[in-house]
């Protein structure tokens, strides 16, 4: 429905300027366009939760979980410490890392009773999936330059914590990459800055 609206307006628009003289003014290029979108969907990328729990999948899986998280990632001064808290028996933290220029974070709790290796558990909320390519399908702007629409298509990767996660094998291989269609409405700002000002999943 929104590809069907967009391709209605961008039509409009080229009918609007069909008179002699008139050339279809773009007033932000595509490839900026997409740096735009990319930014703003690795800012606002959705967080997943992974939770490796021995009553599922084994006191031996989860201990490995366990030591994987402390060795691999906690030591790993890539991944910066934002806070880490102890309780009788968890421990539970924030951590957060750059990946190629993006900030993210990490959220993540264990629980270790020594003695009761059927309640070890991991749990980290984080963005396991990440924009790695914008393509922008149709695009249309107002007359007045400064709004727009654009539909586009999202294709995802691994973030990096999410890689990592992967390649330890706590993460199932079918539930990898997708693609995404959106509309977003764009505005330039009174500093002459453009924005998203909404997007929405087809």
């Amino acid at each position: 429905m929104y590809q069907d609206q967009l391709r209605v307006i961008f039509a409009l628009s080229i009918m609007a300027c069909s008179g002699a003289g008139c050339a279809r003014n773009v007033p932000i290029s595509p490839s900026a366009v997409s740096q735009l979108l990319m930014t703003h969907l690795a800012q606002h990328c959705s967080e997943q939760s992974i939770s490796i729990r021995a009553g599922v999948v084994g006191a031996i899986k989860a201990q490995h979980a366990l030591s994987w998280f402390n060795d691999r990632i906690l030591a790993d001064r890539g991944f910066r410490q934002v806070s880490v808290s102890s309780g009788s028996s968890d421990r539970h933290g924030e951590l957060s890392y750059q990946d190629k220029g993006t900030t993210f974070d990490v959220a993540w709790r264990q629980i270790d009773l020594p003695g009761i290796d059927t309640r070890d558990r991991l749990t980290v909320r984080a963005c396991i999936f990440v924009p790695s390519k914008i393509e922008i399908i149709d695009s249309a702007y107002d007359n007045d330059g400064i709004n727009g629409r654009v539909l586009f298509r999202e294709r995802t990767r691994l973030s990096l914590f999410g890689q990592r996660i992967h390649d330890a094998g706590f993460l199932n291989s079918s539930d990898l990459l997708e693609d995404f269609e959106y509309v977003a409405e764009l505005h330039k700002d009174d500093s002459g800055q453009w924005i998203i000002r909404s997007l929405n999943a087809k």
